[in-house]
């Protein structure tokens, strides 16, 4: 169960807010609240099981839109309407992509267990990774390679750096 402090949160960033707005809302600093967003199992499980919440009730809206959305694009047609509510019905549904709305799997794991077992098989599947680099191309061409990625980029023109 979360605290006030949490709820509050977690209803700001649900809304859309920052993890820096939802802290102004619950009285708590932003780094706060990214730390329950990226670390508190318990914050993670209830925000992706709101997600998805919002996500299906979303979906059942739009299923229940749909069907007057293609009765405005047939009319459309039939009508041979040119600009107008069936264009933007149609074009709304068209970069929607419904699909993608009913996919409530991506979001995540809803209990903190789940967050937790997730986590740490993100992390040994990290580290057989890493074994595997090691095993395949040794030691000192892996050690190369981190340091590579760990180099900052150099200045261009663009950035003003």
């Amino acid at each position: 169960m979360l605290d006030e402090q949490q709820e509050v949160a977690l209803a700001a960033l649900l809304a859309g807010s920052t993890h820096a707005e939802a802290g102004v809302a619950c009285g708590r600093h932003r780094v706060t609240v990214t730390r329950w967003a990226n670390y508190d199992a318990r914050f993670i499980a209830e925000y992706n099981r709101r997600r998805i919440e919002l996500a299906k009730s979303t979906a059942e809206r739009l299923r229940s839109t749909a069907v007057r959305a293609a009765e405005a694009v047939a009319a459309a047609i039939e009508a041979e309407a040119k600009e107008g509510r069936a264009a933007v019905a149609l074009r709304l549904l068209a970069l929607i992509g419904v699909e993608n709305l009913l996919d409530v799997d991506r979001i995540g794991p809803i209990t903190a267990e789940a967050v937790i077992g997730a986590a740490a098989t993100k992390q040994a599947t990290q580290g057989v990774i890493q074994a595997a680099e090691v095993a395949l191309f040794g030691d000192e061409i892996v050690a190369e390679w981190r340091a590579e990625l760990a180099r900052p980029e150099p200045p261009t023109p663009e950035s003003g750096r």
